[in-house]
């Protein structure tokens, strides 16, 4: 089987990495759109395609393309793909803007084979937004699979973790951006997420002061910059915000901008994840860890998903995040809870996709159109 993939941001791409890596151990080709964190993170020996030169039909059996809300290129690749007859196989990697991933830049609607979801939340949430219910299929996200094998070898190497699971003597706090700013525009401005990244970086400085007390040791802070995000900008802000933290509580904040290479060590090793809607927090939450969304005066709904997790703290409002995270992020957690049970249905996601890969494959060799159920 020839397969392709495309993928325009790092969310997207690396939900397909894992799923391409797996069709190639399985003897399958793999031809890979040569673009972003697709191309930076994807295997040598894969067959790269130009993004502006799509391959003749006839040579591919199918095609896994994940949208972007900033980077039309795989959208434009699944275009070429449809109109030459392959199989698409869409993965969403978050749960937000359903339905808007079936349109192009001019608007034009594309519905792939298999709209593949996460979970049964993102399946009902997607058929909602308007995303045909005979193209949604639940096959768990293809990210996820090693997240648990992958929290295993952290904490082998790892010096605070005792063998009981209770953590060090230091709060390790992991703040992860994001380019809302970028995407949805700044705050108050109409059509926005209602914050952006600026206003919740304000925020967390304020309840990191409401939560400092002089008897117990200080949180260390790790900031984790968006790959889109400008890294200098990014710095310079926690820079501002870490003096003006030293003048309201007079001690010095332990913080450090996060390296990309250490963002994944750093998830396992932080006991308390706060954030917008990033993808970690929901990792965070799958581990058992204490994660904490924050999104005042939260104007898009879709972006609503992470508060139906039980036990993810969820803060839409200003005054929320007061009242709840000063006490999330001075408590010592002295032990993490247990994975969630959802953690299994992520770790088949790869071989489920290329299953699903398969099926439409053998559909479309014998030109008969698929019908597919959400799982």
């Amino acid at each position: 089987m020839r397969v392709m993939f495309a993928a325009g941001d790092v969310g997207g791409a690396r939900a397909l990495l894992p799923v391409a890596r797996l069709a190639c151990q399985r003897g399958h080709t793999v031809l890979a759109m040569a673009h972003g964190v697709l191309r930076q993170e994807g295997d040598e020996a894969w067959s790269w395609v130009p993004p502006g030169r799509f391959p003749q039909a006839e040579n591919l059996d199918a095609m896994f393309y994940a949208t972007s809300v900033a980077d039309w290129t795989a959208f434009r690749f699944a275009q070429h793909a449809r109109a030459q007859g392959v199989p698409l196989i869409h993965v969403l990697d978050n749960w937000s803007n359903y339905a808007n991933r079936l349109l192009g830049p001019d608007s034009h609607r594309l519905v792939p084979d298999v709209y593949a979801v996460m979970d049964d939340l993102a399946a009902r949430e997607a058929i909602a937004s308007g995303v045909p219910a005979d193209s949604v299929i639940v096959t768990g996200h293809p990210g996820l699979t090693k997240l648990r094998h992958e929290r295993h070898t952290v904490l082998e190497g790892a010096t605070s973790t005792e063998e009981d699971g209770s953590v060090g003597s230091q709060q390790h706090i992991m703040f992860v951006s994001e380019p809302a700013l970028k995407d949805s525009g700044q705050a108050g401005r109409q059509g926005s997420r209602g914050y952006d990244e600026i206003v919740v970086s304000h925020l967390l400085l304020r309840c990191l002061s409401l939560a400092h007390r002089p008897d117990q040791p200080l949180a260390r802070l790790s900031v984790v910059p968006h790959p889109r995000e400008d890294r200098n900008g990014v710095e310079v802000r926690w820079t501002e915000l870490a003096s003006q933290y030293t003048e309201t509580t007079g001690s010095m904040l332990d913080w450090q901008l996060t390296p990309p290479d250490q963002v994944r060590e750093t998830l396992h090793g932080a006991n308390v994840i706060v954030g917008m809607t990033s993808i970690l927090l929901y990792e965070a939450w799958l581990l058992g860890k204490h994660a904490v969304s924050v999104q005042p005066n939260l104007q898009n709904d879709e972006l609503r998903a992470l508060a139906e997790r039980d036990g993810l703290v969820f803060c839409d409002s200003e005054d929320a995040a007061i009242r709840t995270l000063p006490s999330v992020l001075s408590h010592f957690a002295q032990r993490e809870l247990a994975p969630r049970p959802d953690l299994r249905l992520h770790e088949q996601a790869s071989t489920t996709l290329l299953a699903l890969a398969e099926r439409c494959s053998g559909i479309h060799n014998r030109n008969q159109k698929p019908t597919m159920r959400p799982a």
